[in-house]
């Protein structure tokens, strides 16, 4: 299987991915005023469009503005505003469902957590605001389950304290319920779902992975599952099929410049490192997957250049 790869980041944050020889492109974007760095936030495909939700600038302060970019198909990419947000925040959770919603969830505003969540459909390009969380996070971890409801996994509550809480949300009915809680607390972390499977990975607080199935009575069952290899947290994380990515992030305290993937649907999956690494280290960045592409946008760096790069190249299946 060959994956087309395209990858926007801020702050010169991408760069040609592969682990053998490949022809690859690339194209600068300058980044929209109006989107700021585009640090702690988050991202969204939906027919074609990328949706660049929330994030504060490189001084922490919070946006409330998007950019689009209309074909993503398209080497030619151009940005345009959308809609904002009725409340600027970062650290947010940001997830698009099957139907085509956008759903940011929680975040932080001005250090203090938040438990607003609004709703966004493309269609008319328009927010409106949704039933709040039972209680406010940050940097929390949040998936969309194969019945289209949003699990919130973790995050940070308003004393600043990782959380083992999972929060349930149907946007159906616009009412939340909670699930089982973690194994442990986590925030900063990575969560997917795989093959309809959960599994959290990653955190600020600890490395240790769990994995879950969701039971009949809709409940989760949690195990131990992957961990990462090494303390490790505050990356950006896609799937394409089993597979999972994870962007820069904090190792040891320092920003890291890996990219690295590993198979979810081995028992023990091995880590591999992608080669070149990210131009620079990063962290707090955001990065979505189509199903084929995967877009990297944004986050904090060593240095600002305050411009979007793109790159497509080809990244081959790990056997």
């Amino acid at each position: 299987m060959r994956i087309v790869f395209r990858v926007f980041g801020v702050l010169v944050l991408v760069a040609a991915v592969a682990v053998v020889a490949a022809a690859y492109s690339a194209t600068t974007h300058p980044l929209p005023a109006y989107a700021f760095d585009h640090v702690g936030g988050g991202l969204a495909v939906v027919n074609a469009t990328l949706y660049v939700v929330g994030g504060s600038d490189s001084d922490h302060v919070e946006a409330l503005q998007y950019g689009g970019v209309s074909e993503l198909r398209d080497s030619n990419l151009a940005w345009r505003p959308v809609s904002s947000l009725r409340f600027a925040r970062s650290n947010l959770s940001v997830v698009q469902t099957s139907s085509g919603l956008v759903i940011a969830i929680g975040g932080s505003f001005a250090g203090e957590a938040l438990s607003v969540v609004e709703i966004y459909r493309p269609d008319v390009d328009q927010w409106r605001t949704a039933s709040p969380l039972p209680q406010a996070r940050y940097a929390a971890s949040a998936v969309v389950l194969p019945n289209d409801r949003v699990l919130v996994t973790g995050g940070f509550d308003s004393a600043g304290q990782p959380s083992a809480s999972v929060f349930e949300y149907d946007a159906s009915t616009d009412l939340w319920t909670e699930n089982t809680p973690l194994p442990e607390a986590k925030a900063d972390h990575n969560a997917v779902v795989v093959e309809g499977l959960v599994f959290v990975l990653c955190g600020s607080n600890n490395d240790a992975g769990f994995a879950a199935s969701v039971e009949s009575s809709g409940r989760l069952a949690w195990r131990a599952g992957p961990a990462f290899p090494y303390p490790h947290y505050a990356s950006a994380v896609a799937t394409v099929e089993t597979e999972i990515y994870l962007f820069g992030g904090i190792s040891f305290g320092f920003e890291g410049t890996s990219i690295l993937m590993a198979d979810l649907q081995q028992e023990r999956p091995l880590w591999s490192s992608l080669l070149p690494p990210l131009p620079g280290p990063a962290s707090h960045t955001s990065a979505v997957s189509d199903g084929t592409v995967i877009f990297h946008v944004g986050g904090l760096a060593e240095s600002n250049l305050n411009f979007y790069m793109a790159t497509t190249g080809a990244i081959p299946r790990f056997d």
